[in-house]
């Protein structure tokens, strides 16, 4: 994938079954209607990308939601190397030595960043109604850092945005400047992406949780950038380190918005299918399959529980597809203890566009 734009091929060179992946955007189908934008991304090329939704298009930004909860963990981890934090188990609180935070208390005071990125920061709250309260209150920050505590850090997985908010201020005290700044630099333009928007809190902080604006196109360059462990073009982005703890399972059984997974730093894991992913709303997805080096992202209004439909129906059953043509036949033959002589039929088979030479040893007794 070049750092500017993306290399298109068609989905049987690279072993994906293209009528199977047809049929999933055919006007009758389900995903037509519900999906805005597709891409999929193979061995490093761009094996599909269509816009069923007419008003949808290659340059169109859209919000990712909690993707943005993604974005997040991969820049503590950029300041992380760059020396900005020292450490993961450094405190939540030592980060704010200004602010009178309410219901400080020894627990409270333990939380670390680990517990920030794995959402076990033990801080009380209702994923359902504490993001709209959040966002009314002056200062949203103040908001997440001000509830009680409801379990031990570290203990409880509880999907809490206002954490990842806290990550956000977190950055913004350690490096100087708002994250979208700091991405801009250190990510973002790494990676070609030229065109963003992020939604800010009242103070103008880059909203942590949500509201991350992106095409299509640059949320695959995301998942490519890990899929590839980190490297863009031969440059490291990110470390290789901190892409393999992020997509490590902290968390299992755990869930929201109908999907079932687990959870490692602000991204999720399925590993029933060997894969993790970068999840938002309404089926914002981003989804990385190192085994079959593959990534696809979807932009769409679909409820996130058909997201398993998807993948079980089509991309998945798509890989299984084994396009084979026969090219080449030779036949060599050798005396074998001059009793016999060995017939050899080399046949060069095209196997998902990889040759094969296959060697058909055949022994014929010659009267």
């Amino acid at each position: 994938m070049a750092n500017r734009g993306l290399v298109t091929i068609t989905e049987d060179e690279q072993g994906m079954n293209g009528t199977l992946l047809e049929e999933m955007l055919a006007p009758s189908s389900l995903w037509s209607v519900y999906l805005q934008g597709i891409m999929i991304v193979r061995n490093g090329y761009v094996v599909l990308e269509e816009y069923p939704d007419s008003d949808f298009n290659e340059s169109s930004l859209s919000n990712t939601w909690s993707v943005t909860k993604s974005i997040i963990s991969i820049l503590v981890g950029i300041a992380l190397e760059e020396g900005y934090l020292s450490s993961l188990d450094e405190t939540m609180v030592s980060f704010f030595p200004d602010r009178i935070i309410a219901n400080r208390d020894s627990q409270k005071e333990s939380i670390t960043l680990r517990h920030l990125l794995t959402m076990k920061s033990g801080l009380q709250w209702n994923p359902y109604t504490d993001p709209g309260l959040m966002r009314e209150s002056s200062d949203w920050v103040q908001y997440a850092l001000d509830k009680p505590m409801s379990s031990t850090p570290g203990e409880i997985w509880t999907y809490n945005s206002g954490g990842a908010h806290i990550l956000s201020a977190i950055l913004l005290e350690t490096i100087g400047m708002t994250p979208s700044t700091f991405a801009d630099i250190h990510l973002f333009q790494p990676l070609g992406i030229d065109e963003y928007e992020w939604e800010v809190d009242p103070q103008g902080l880059d909203y942590g949780a949500n509201g991350l604006q992106l095409t299509v196109r640059d949320m695959a360059k995301i998942g490519f950038l890990f899929l590839n462990n980190g490297t863009w073009d031969a440059e490291q982005i990110v470390s290789r380190g901190w892409v393999e703890n992020s997509t490590k399972v902290y968390t299992t059984e755990c869930g929201g918005g109908g999907f079932e997974g687990e959870y490692g730093y602000l991204w999720w894991i399925k590993s029933s299918y060997n894969a993790y992913c970068a999840y938002g709303s309404y089926g914002q997805w981003i989804w990385v399959f190192p085994d079959y080096n593959l990534i696809f992202v979807t932009k769409s209004t679909f409820q996130t529980i058909l997201i398993d439909n998807l993948i079980t129906e089509y991309i998945l059953p798509s890989l299984d597809y084994i396009q084979m043509t026969t090219t080449t036949t030779t036949t060599t033959t050798t005396p074998v203890n001059g009793s016999g002589e060995v017939d050899i039929i080399l046949i060069a088979l095209a196997i998902s566009g990889v040759v094969v030479i296959i060697a058909i040893v055949v022994f014929i007794k010659r009267w």
